[in-house]
């Protein structure tokens, strides 16, 4: 093959995709690198669940529906336990490129812009939230699921085909039944199918597989079940003998969880804060950790309003100067249409938790929507010919260094390290989750195969965990990643 015909290869669409979806793997896989020695705490009720009961029971472990997560964690308990971290770590960065290489595909059939392609979809890779988008765990797969979802509203891109209609219309299902916040995916539906007569057809069918979606999500809801319900029975005695079942069950793994209800005064009261530890979080360090803490009114009007000014005004005001034949009603313009999501999404949140929010926890899916759609934005001052306002060039250019600064500085989230919140643990230096599965195989050899074991990862007296605990506020299981099964369940996988 002549180096004409190789780069002709790689400039084609699909040479393009298979580079996109190579370089996220990449991406992904140094990111996540430890998470693959490590059962994740998030995913340690999923796996015990999977393992000792059938899909349709163990979907009832959780408040909402999780559909594709547990579809993928069920495929994975079907290997041998001691690659079960390995597989989910698998699994997880597969789909995460799978969704990236998505946001790839319709923004650059959409709007013919390689270079938004290029950028919009790198965001999904490279957001920097890594402790909190959780990129190689399997169980927290519904976020960039949702954030894919959105892409492919925001750019209308419905299918020009019955099969690529049907495709989204299966991917909005099985989003909205994994992730029930996708309800506010509705909304552009909605404003589509008032303004678009010619798409009519497709959006109503599409929107058929989201509200399926959200009533599978309902349904689990109606129907939940406490987390550790597939241990089945257990007396409270041996809750209290057992400590690490003791602080499952404190972390509220033994109890119904349910949404708190909607107080509209709280919420209103609450979005001040919520909105000031939104701004500040998407500054890089040091000005993250400073801003957040300013007390005084003066200053914390500066620095929020300097945030929202450089993040939020700059990208819409240039989105608004740039309008194009594809993107020139501002109901249709993809930017301002993140933006919308980002800020419903947001605000779902504020009121689920009812105050102020304060973990970043919540913020992925605004920071990821946000800065896709600036992504959106800027791209445009790189693709028009006539002469460019140097001052729209300044800010985007400092709009996109402070996104760059934020990567580098959350590019990895170390096994017990994390500045701003104490740290979850995600990555292993070293095999962990290996030795305390055969530690626990050991155990069981005397045992009965209905006696409860816990696979202890980390030692929970350990002095940096303790610190950990104290520090951050979260329970103890978030640290020491404790999997609880029956010895039945240990021996045979």
């Amino acid at each position: 093959m002549s180096v004409l015909s190789f780069r002709r290869l790689v400039l084609s669409r699909p040479g393009l995709c298979f580079l996109h979806f190579s370089l996220s793997l990449l991406v992904l896989t140094v990111r996540g690198w430890g998470a693959h020695r490590i059962l994740h705490f998030e995913e340690t009720i999923a796996v015990g669940s999977a393992l000792s009961q059938g899909l349709f029971l163990s979907l009832n472990d959780s408040p909402y529906g999780t559909l594709v997560p547990r579809l993928l964690i069920e495929f994975a308990v079907l290997f041998p336990l001691e690659f079960l971290p390995r597989v989910l770590f698998g699994l997880a960065t597969v789909l995460w490129s799978f969704l990236s290489l998505v946001v790839f595909v319709v923004v650059l059939r959409r709007l013919g812009n390689l270079v938004a392609a290029w950028f919009a979809s790198f965001v999904l890779v490279l957001v920097p939230l890594p402790e909190l988008g959780m990129q190689g765990i399997v169980w927290n797969s519904f976020w960039p699921m949702f954030i894919a979802l959105a892409a492919v509203f925001s750019v209308q891109a419905y299918g020009r085909s019955k099969s690529a209609t049907w495709a989204v219309v299966v991917f909005a299902f099985l989003t909205a039944s994994s992730n029930p916040i996708a309800v506010i995916l509705g909304v552009i539906l909605l404003v589509d199918w008032l303004f678009v007569p010619s798409m009519r057809r497709k959006i109503s069918v599409i929107f058929c597989g989201l509200f399926l979606g959200i009533l599978f999500s309902l349904a689990v809801q109606v129907r939940q079940e406490p987390a550790l319900n597939y241990l089945g029975e257990w007396t409270q005695e041996f809750a209290q003998t057992s400590e690490t079942l003791g602080r499952l069950e404190e972390s509220g793994a033994a109890t119904l969880r349910r949404a708190p209800d909607v107080d509209l005064s709280q919420l209103i009261r609450g979005l001040p804060g919520s909105v000031k530890f939104l701004l500040t979080q998407m500054m890089p360090e040091p000005y993250a950790s400073r801003w957040i803490l300013t007390e005084t009114t003066t200053k914390n009007l500066a620095q929020t309003g300097l945030a929202f000014a450089l993040l939020i005004l700059t990208p819409v005001v240039i989105a608004l100067r740039h309008l194009n034949q594809e993107t020139g009603r501002l109901r249709t313009n993809p930017t301002l249409r993140l933006y919308l999501l980002a800020a419903l999404s947001f605000v779902i949140q504020v009121g689920l938790i009812g105050g102020v929010v304060q973990s970043r926890q919540y913020l992925f899916a605004p920071i990821c929507l946000v800065w896709i759609g600036t992504s959106l934005a800027f791209s445009t001052l790189l693709i028009r010919k006539e002469h460019k306002p140097k001052i729209e060039h300044a800010l985007a250019v400092v709009v996109t260094t402070i996104f760059f600064v934020n990567v580098k500085q959350n590019f990895r989230d170390p096994f017990q390290e994390n500045p701003r919140q104490g740290g979850t643990g995600r990555y292993a230096s070293h095999e962990i989750w290996r030795p305390a599965l055969n530690v626990a195989r050991k155990k069981c050899l005397d045992m009965s195969n209905e006696t409860i074991v816990v696979v202890t990862q980390v030692d929970p007296n350990d002095p940096t965990i303790k610190q950990l605990t104290q520090s951050s506020g979260l329970k103890l299981a978030w640290f020491d990643h404790p999997f609880v099964a029956r010895c039945g369940v240990i021996k045979k996988g």
